[in-house]
């Protein structure tokens, strides 16, 4: 039975964790970009962005323009989302950072699109900022997911 009340307990950590992230989230749905979570096994929280599937067919001023000249309503760019990511990731790494590779069995950040893993960070904002930068503003993405590990000693 102790077992059930620890995990009740985390599960509700996890919970006010998966709060604190929607708010700073939050912005993105001014521009139609919905957020969802989804608790995962071994203590990672999932948010999944995306845009609607039936969303119309749109414009973007400032990114180069597509062949038909407008973009697919679902499909959303890098630079409309990167500086909500990274303040996330400014405030994950002033709330839990930096971690010791020996102590973490898994990366605590994940970046996927679909099911396809293209970032897994070990210890520093510092070195997930280095990769960020790497990316062009105009990589575009129908859905994004970044898996967050919760340390259980919160």
């Amino acid at each position: 039975m102790k077992y059930l009340k620890t995990y009740k307990l985390f599960e509700s950590n996890l919970n006010e964790w998966i709060d604190i992230i929607k708010l700073k989230l939050i912005d993105l749905s001014d521009i139609d970009i919905k957020v969802s979570f989804n608790p995962l096994s071994d203590n990672f929280i999932e948010i999944s962005i995306s845009k609607d599937w039936n969303a119309p067919a749109r414009e973007i001023s400032w990114a180069p323009t597509p062949p038909g000249g407008l973009y697919p309503g679902n499909l959303f760019l890098w630079k409309e989302i990167k500086e909500s990511i990274l303040d996330l990731i400014e405030w994950y790494f002033s709330e839990f950072g930096p971690f010791d590779s020996e102590i973490y069995n898994s990366k605590p950040i994940r970046f996927a699109t679909n099911s396809t893993r293209f970032i897994e960070v070990w210890n520093s904002k510092e070195e997930l900022f280095d990769i960020i930068e790497g990316i062009s503003d105009f990589t575009s993405f129908t859905n994004l997911r970044i898996e967050m590990k919760i340390p259980e000693t919160i």
